[in-house]
């Protein structure tokens, strides 16, 4: 483990034993349903669409629930490099 990750963590830990309070949260999103494979999502005042593409029986009209959770990690790690200067993170996976 790096010495920030380690720092970071650290400081985490010290922040929320001093006010457990600020650990929590609650994240909340609406999932509609809609033609196919395609739903149509709110995450607070953000609307999207997401769907699967047309190789895969869907519409290709929004990203697909695999692409959406690569992109959610990806940023997590982009987030953490910040202060050591710019990072392009790739994120993938494979079918066996």
């Amino acid at each position: 483990m790096s010495n920030e990750l380690r720092d970071l963590i650290i400081q985490t830990q010290a922040a929320i034993k001093k006010d457990a309070d600020k650990a929590k949260a609650t994240f909340q999103t609406r999932s509609y349903p809609g033609d196919g494979l395609r739903s149509e999502v709110s995450i607070r005042q953000h609307d999207l669409v997401i769907d699967e593409q047309e190789s895969l029986g869907g519409t290709d009209t929004g990203p697909n629930p695999v692409e959406l959770v690569l992109t959610a990690l990806g940023s997590c790690q982009d987030r953490r490099r910040c202060k050591t200067g710019p990072a392009r993170t790739h994120c993938g996976t494979r079918r066996p």
